[in-house]
């Protein structure tokens, strides 16, 4: 169970807008009774830097944005934990994950609960300490079937990826929103929970329904498709 959201743009107000609205969210979720309270971290790219955080802390300890941003252009996940096993609670457990090959570098931020016992199997590896985050990226970069995945889904899918190409170091940040209506029904979960949103104030952000609630915007997106954030080059 997380609070997300990602943001292409050129706005340093915007991200702090959004991060004041994921501190909010994670604090008091209005569609999930607890908090998200088991780390965080983030993923900011711009032209010349990179920039990989993860903290075991809870978000809403934090006063204010980490670094100091500039009106640049960027690319940038913040994610909000909320284990589902507590014993995997870690900095290096905290969302994004990072998986690399010989074509790309890949971050990860992923909403929601897949079957992790049954990605290890099809990728023999052993699962006892890996997040099923973590299973669900290495998958991704291994078969990349963002269909065939749907089906290890138990709650939701819900994902934000940025791909790096090593070859013309070419960044494609995207995000896709589904998940398992029946399963939730089964765990008593409002549904809202799981719907993401979409704005494209001052730059594109998707983002959590809570965020949504919070800072009073944004458009419903459409469920089960990949859908591309923005593109930019890197040095």
């Amino acid at each position: 169970m997380c609070r997300m959201f990602a943001y292409y743009g050129f706005s340093s107000q915007r991200v702090k807008e959004l991060f004041e609205c994921l501190k909010k969210s994670a604090s008091n979720d209005v569609y999930y009774p607890k908090p998200h309270e088991d780390g965080w971290g983030f993923i900011l790219l711009t032209k010349d830097k990179l920039i990989h955080y993860r903290d075991v802390n809870p978000i809403f300890f934090v006063d204010d944005f980490p670094l100091n941003l500039k009106d640049e252009e960027m690319m940038i996940i913040v994610h909000a934990r909320q284990a589902s096993d507590k014993k995997l609670v870690s900095s290096f457990f905290s969302h994004p994950y990072l998986e690399t090959n010989e074509k790309y570098i890949f971050y990860l931020a992923h909403n929601g609960s897949v079957d992790k016992e049954k990605i290890a199997k099809e990728l023999n590896i052993e699962s006892n300490y890996l997040v099923d985050s973590e299973l669900l990226l290495k998958y991704l970069v291994q078969r990349e079937n963002y269909d065939k995945i749907k089906e290890y889904t138990k709650s939701s899918l819900n994902i934000i990826l940025l791909k790096i190409k090593r070859e013309n170091r070419e960044a494609e940040l995207s995000f896709m929103n589904y998940y398992n209506e029946e399963y939730i029904k089964t765990k008593n979960v409002n549904e809202k929970y799981y719907v993401m949103f979409y704005s494209n104030k001052n730059g594109n952000a998707v983002f959590s329904s809570t965020l949504a609630h919070y800072c009073g915007e944004g458009k419903e997106v459409e469920k089960g498709k990949m859908i591309e954030l923005g593109k930019m080059f890197i040095r």
